[in-house]
Parts: structure tokens; sequence; C-alpha cells
């Protein structure tokens, strides 16, 4: 059994326990006494970014779709489907593929440990062949259809294709291809599995009012957890985050046969440094984007007066390997020339400044969404459990929301050029650009 360490800390008036085995494995439980429900979750450093083996670091072979596909596979076993299996303990599962992970989770008010067996056990077999890879093309291509007529999906695909600068576009692409879902194998689908399903590119979350010491024994005798691990270089594939070699133009149109406009626009910004100044650094970008661009910000509100807005103006960050896609979504009858009125907010605030209650009204904000956000299990498992295996600890990260200062955000702004910036748009008028 490999040697762990253990550390206890507070959030939110709660106990977390965290062991970190040094075979590379992290387990986390949140320690909920106040609850009868029990959350567990494992998180899979590997999403569609993510070539499938250490041969394909460039991304050359590996299809689209791939880290999706397996998401699926994992729960359609030769002895019987796992939803079926946690239905039976009644309990509820689901899963999700990202850009740079994928994530398996369950919920239930019964005992957990038969819950917690399935979920590992699931996530570590990897029997597959191809009678499973042929059943579940048919599943996924029905799926990707679906989504293929859906104008959001479609926007922010067009939308990360071309703000991420890759040559493999598709990798965005989560769901995959039609061409790519016919080349998937289950040699492919192992290859994928035995690269990035290992324990030190593994994490367990569990939630509830669990003992230490019992959820501890349990996980170290599940075969496979424990075992050493070699090393990886296994990451996502894109290109340095730099400044876009091409001037900006404008907004990229696309046609989808719609009854209003959808747009996309943002930057991508570089992550680096040691973990403590990536903390605090999408801190001060989540605080900057709340101050500029929040429910009561003097853009989105006037977009709204205007009618040019029928849904308020959403912001979120997207947190790759080394990097954060800040996207802005706009919905509305006419929302052509709000990528340029983003940039001119930009300047303007860039040569005036941010008031320091703005800024501190931000930080509160931010600060009590988390705060609220415990009451809602599953999205806090996600959130957490998102940061945590990108190397980012959730508790730094949410006391960063309140403290992080002025000139942190500041520096953050002066990085929101214009070369960096991007503007999609689906329109229903016209063809416009494949």
């Amino acid at each position: 059994m490999p040697d762990r360490s253990e550390r206890v800390y507070s959030l939110f008036g709660t106990d977390v326990h965290e062991w970190a085995f040094s075979n590379g494995f992290r387990l986390v439980l949140i320690r909920d006494r106040d609850t009868t429900r029990k959350m567990g979750m494992v998180t899979i450093k590997g999403g569609s970014t993510t070539p499938f083996d250490l041969q394909d670091t460039h991304r050359k072979h590996t299809p689209p779709g791939l880290a999706h596909f397996l998401e699926h596979i994992l729960f359609d076993r030769e002895d019987g489907k796992a939803h079926a299996k946690f239905a039976a303990c009644n309990a509820l599962s689901n899963a999700f593929t990202s850009y740079v992970s994928t994530a398996f989770f369950f919920t239930t008010i019964e005992e957990y440990a038969p819950c917690l067996d399935i979920l590992l056990q699931s996530v570590l077999e990897s029997n597959f062949h191809e009678g499973m890879v042929r059943r579940e093309k048919e599943v996924i291509l029905q799926e990707l259809a679906m989504y293929e007529d859906d104008p959001d999906y479609m926007t922010d695909l067009a939308f990360m294709r071309r703000i991420g600068r890759v040559e493999q576009g598709d990798i965005f692409n989560i769901l995959g291809t039609r061409e790519s879902l016919a080349t998937i194998s289950a040699e492919q689908i192992r290859s994928f599995h035995e690269s990035n399903y290992r324990p030190d590119r593994m994490l367990l979350v569990m939630i509830g009012d669990l003992e230490p010491e019992k959820l501890l024994e349990q996980v170290v005798s599940v075969e496979g957890l424990m075992a050493p691990t070699g090393e990886t270089l296994l990451d996502s594939v894109l290109p340095d985050c730099e400044e876009r070699s091409e001037p900006y133009q404008g907004e990229v149109e696309i046609g989808m046969d719609i009854g209003q406009q959808i747009g996309r626009c943002g930057w991508q910004l570089p992550l680096d440094g040691a973990k403590a100044v990536v903390t605090r650094k999408l801190a001060a970008v989540q605080v900057l984007l709340e101050a500029m661009f929040g429910r009561f910000a003097d853009l989105p509100l006037r977009l709204e007066a205007e009618g040019r807005l029928v849904e308020p103006l959403e912001v979120r960050t997207e947190l790759l390997s080394d990097r954060v896609v800040v996207i802005l979504e706009t919905a509305g009858p006419e929302v052509t020339g709000i990528g340029d009125e983003v940039l001119a907010t930009v300047e303007t605030l860039t040569r005036t400044g941010l008031s320091e209650s703005l800024l501190e009204a931000a930080r509160n904000k931010l600060y009590g969404e988390w705060v609220l956000m415990y009451d809602d299990m599953p999205n806090f498992l996600y959130e957490f459990s998102d940061l945590l295996i990108r190397g980012i600890q959730p508790a730094d990260f949410i006391e960063a929301l309140s403290q992080v200062r002025s000139e942190e955000i500041r520096d953050v702004l002066a990085e929101l050029t214009k070369e960096r910036f991007l503007s999609v748009r689906v329109t229903g008028r016209g063809d416009g650009e494949a």
C-alpha cells in the first residue's frame, strides 16, 4: 500500500479530510453532519483535449470524442449497466465529459458503501470489446444529432475552435464528429483508459456524514486503486497561450435555422506560475468579470433596456490546463456589434479604472455564491472537484475571491486586449460561415 498524508481543515464550518497517496491518488471527504444524503464523485484528468497515449501527445491520431465515448462505455458492462446497479441501491448516478476531465458521480440517502464500490469498479475496469463499441456508437450518434441542432452547443464549439487556434479544432467537440466516431475502436478506448484512468490522474470526493476511518478503509481495499503508477506526461494538447497572430476583424458569423441571434465573445488568458499565483489570478479574473459584466453592471443593463437581449448577459469561464477562457453569452433579436461594445467597455475602464466599491461588491457577491452553492450539493461537488483536479485548492480559491487585491484585478484588466479577443455570432439570416 502506498504511503499517504492527511490534512484536515474547515470549509464553511464543515470539516474537510484530504488524503494524498504516494501513487498520486487523492481522496477528499467533506463531512457534512447536517445531511442524510451521501454523494461521491470520481474525476479523471482526461477530457476531449487529452491524447489517448504518450505516443500521440500532438493529437494526430486521437479521434475527437474518444473521452466522451469512454465515459459512455464505462457505465455499460457485460454484467449490466451501472445506472441499473445504482438504481438497485436506491441511488442516482450520472457522468459528464469536459475539455480536460471526465467525472462520474452518485447520490443516495441509503448506505453509501455499495454505491462507492459500483462507482470505483465501473471506472477502473477496462474489459472493452468491439461489440460494446458498436452498440454504443448508435447511442452517441443519436446524441450528436440532437446537439448538432442545438445553437448554444454549436456556438460554443465555433468559439472554442477559433479562440483555441489549434490545428485539431475538433478536440473541442466533446461528442466528436460522425467521421471520428466511425473510426473509434476498442483498442483506442483501452489505450485512453490505460493512459488516463490511473490513480495519479484520479480524484475521489465524498460528501456526507461519513466516518473518515470507515471510508478510508473501503477505498484502500479497492483493487488497482493503490497500485504504483509510472510517470506520465499526458495533458491537454493546446499551443502556448499567446496573442492572436491575426488582427481582430469583428464578428465571425455562422448561419443556422434559428429565430434569434446567439453570440459568444471573450478572451483566453494564460495561467502559469506557482499554484498560489494561478489561484489568485483566477480569483482576480472572476472578480473583474463580475464587476464589469455582472447582472447589474452598466453594459448588461443598457443592452437589456434597449431590447437587444432576451436573456441576461451570461459570463462564464472554461478552465483549461494552462489558461482560462472567458466567455460572454448573448441571445436576442440583434446581438450584432455587442463584441465591439464589450471591447469599448474594457477600454474605458482601463482608462478610468474600476471603483473600489464596485470591486468590493463583486468580491462579496462571488464569495456569497459559493456559500449558497454549498446547499446545492451536486453543483458544489462538481465545482470543488473541478478546481482540485487541476491542482487548485478550493478553500484557497474561495478565500482569494474575498481577498484579491485591486492591483491584481487591474493586471488582469490589462490582459483583456483586442488581439486576444474573439466574437462569434449565430444568425438565422443567410448561410453565414460554416
